[in-house]
């Protein structure tokens, strides 16, 4: 919301697509018991899980360098306001 105040708009990146892709992959094969790869005894859902929550911070990360002037620049207007009442 702050980037849309400031007439920048985020789009999707690669690492955006390639976290959901994984994380539906992730989610789908849990709700169906892992199967046909619990027969084979690998944990094929739990490690595509995990590899989505880091693929979800690498996001927020890159998306907190991406606007991160923005974000300072909005910190910084919110104290001002909060000094002047």
């Amino acid at each position: 919301m702050m980037a849309a105040s400031h007439g920048q708009v985020h789009s999707s990146t690669k690492l955006d697509k390639a976290r959901s892709y994984v994380l539906t992959l992730g989610l789908t094969l849990t709700l169906f018991y892992n199967l046909p790869f619990e027969l084979m005894n690998l944990k094929v859902s739990n490690f595509l899980l995990v590899v989505a929550s880091v693929l979800a911070i690498a996001s927020g990360v890159e998306y907190f360098n991406t606007y991160k002037k923005i974000i300072k620049k909005s910190l910084k207007s919110d104290v001002v306001e909060k000094l002047d009442i």
